[in-house]
């Protein structure tokens, strides 16, 4: 083999260990919020994965890989959307988009709500439930006095994520 497809051929090797690398990724994240929604015990369709870098396709649906990309802080970051229901019927639901950040070293993923946000470590399969009390206390906390304090400041602060238009 020359020195030339010897270049290639690593290249080749590099670029497919970085393929292999998004898809397990996204594979856990697939599994991660699908754990999600029936640990909260919410309808499937109440949660799902939209990207981050640009506005959602209305009516597309997305999987997580579409959703992730890699940043510079060596994470990856997925859009999911949460659609939060109103009690009563004739109210308008409110659907908010969580980043959530993942990442694999070693068999362990870190995961964190935000990129500011507490890092967990999860193996692959493992209950994912002290992350998943995690992000609902961050939610009940973003809507909990919500008026009160966009009164007293004058202007609204979200812990995690942002409305979905």
């Amino acid at each position: 083999m020359s020195k030339f497809q010897d270049l290639c051929q690593t290249y080749s090797t590099a670029r497919q260990n970085y393929f292999d690398y998004w898809q397990e990724c996204a594979d856990f994240a697939t599994e991660l919020v699908d754990s999600l929604a029936g640990y909260f015990e919410m309808p499937a369709d109440k949660l799902k994965f939209v990207p981050l870098k640009q506005p959602p396709e209305f009516g597309k649906t997305y999987y997580a890989r579409e959703s992730m990309h890699l940043e510079q802080d060596t994470f990856w970051y997925a859009g999911v959307m949460l659609t939060l229901c109103h009690i009563k019927k004739d109210e308008p639901d409110e659907s908010i988009i969580l980043p959530f950040l993942l990442k694999k070293i070693g068999d362990e993923f870190t995961v964190k709500l935000g990129p500011m946000g507490k890092p967990f470590t999860i193996k692959k399969g493992d209950k994912y439930h002290e992350f998943y009390d995690h992000v609902y206390d961050q939610i009940l906390e973003t809507y909990k006095d919500r008026l009160h304090k966009f009164l007293e400041k004058e202007s609204s602060e979200r812990k995690i994520g942002f409305a979905a238009e």
